[in-house]
């Protein structure tokens, strides 16, 4: 006669199978939930807040653009070695300086403080402080022109050296595209600037000299530039990272880190590419361009000639 023992053992094989396809059906669901989970965790990054000094050109610039007067024919570009008011009456030139007089007197302003662009936080940086400050630099130009054709060279000078000032002021704090409009500006202040220089008596001359080789040696380093892209850089995938479907974008905009595409690879790659990891992937990539720009092994990819300004 079978005991209750009997059975129990009887029944032991098909209760151990069962448990162990519990096991591990609820251990392959976890193991999903979790891969799942840290695929959408948002990554843990550090970008900084700018400290910027007090007062701060930036301001000073944004005050003087409000005040601009005839933006149009203020900074309307002309050709390379071109007179800004060749074709303006001399009672036409002297009224566009009055009416911008407040304007100049706020670049100058700034001139005299230092600068820094302002952080974004984590938000994408806008540029479209750039368009102002190119009109406020075209200014400078303007009046520098203005001086040359009456004769006032030393004053033309150094009122092209406050427009190249400018124009390397404008890249502190901020990423290559500050500092490709800043190269670009510097190419507009020289260009009144070349044309004062013969007409330099000795001491106008060792001025311009003196001012030159200040405002270079306080550009911002190449390297900090590269900095500055690698946080914007960081900041527009936090903000991407936010949109439910970010990996579609990614991909349309050539943000994939390890080759961009539309291809079955690159999709299949990034649907199983974590945000952390492709944080990392990123930071890891422009880590080495700073260290290669720290060791100039990385330079500046224009020529700050190649601008028309």
């Amino acid at each position: 006669m079978e005991t209750m023992n009997d059975r129990a053992k009887r029944r032991s094989p098909k209760r151990s199978v069962a448990m162990i396809m519990t096991v591990v059906v609820v251990g392959a669901f976890a193991g999903v939930i979790g891969f799942l989970w840290r695929l959408e965790r948002d990554p843990v990054v550090n970008i900084p807040v700018h400290t910027v000094p007090s007062p701060n050109a930036f301001d000073d610039y944004a005050r003087a653009g409000k005040l601009l007067q005839d933006a149009r024919t203020v900074s309307a570009p002309v050709r390379r070695g071109t007179s800004r008011v060749a074709h303006l009456p001399p009672a036409v030139q002297d009224r566009i300086l009055r009416d911008n007089a407040p304007a100049l007197a706020a670049i100058r302003v700034g001139l005299a403080h230092p600068y820094a662009t302002p952080s974004k936080g984590m938000a994408a940086t806008k540029f479209d402080y750039l368009m102002t400050d190119r009109s406020l630099v075209r200014l400078l130009a303007f009046q520098a022109d203005v001086q040359a054709a009456r004769g006032k060279w030393a004053d033309s000078a150094q009122t092209s050296l406050d427009a190249l000032q400018m124009s390397e002021d404008i890249p502190r704090g901020g990423g290559s595209l500050p500092l490709v409009v800043g190269a670009s500006l510097g190419a507009t202040a020289r260009d009144p600037l070349l044309r004062a220089v013969p007409h330099l008596d000795l001491v106008g001359a060792k001025a311009a000299l003196r001012r030159i080789h200040k405002i270079n040696s306080e550009g911002q380093p190449y390297s900090q530039t590269v900095q500055e892209d690698k946080y914007s850089g960081q900041a527009s995938l936090m903000e991407i990272f936010q949109k439910p479907d970010w990996r579609k974008k990614i991909l349309q905009e050539s943000l994939w880190v390890g080759g961009a595409g539309k291809d079955v690879e690159s999709r299949v790659r990034s649907a199983l590419t974590s945000k952390q990891d492709l944080m990392n992937s990123y930071t890891k990539f422009m880590d080495g361009m700073v260290a290669d720009a720290e060791a100039h092994r990385l330079q500046k990819n224009f020529n700050y000639f190649m601008f028309d300004p």
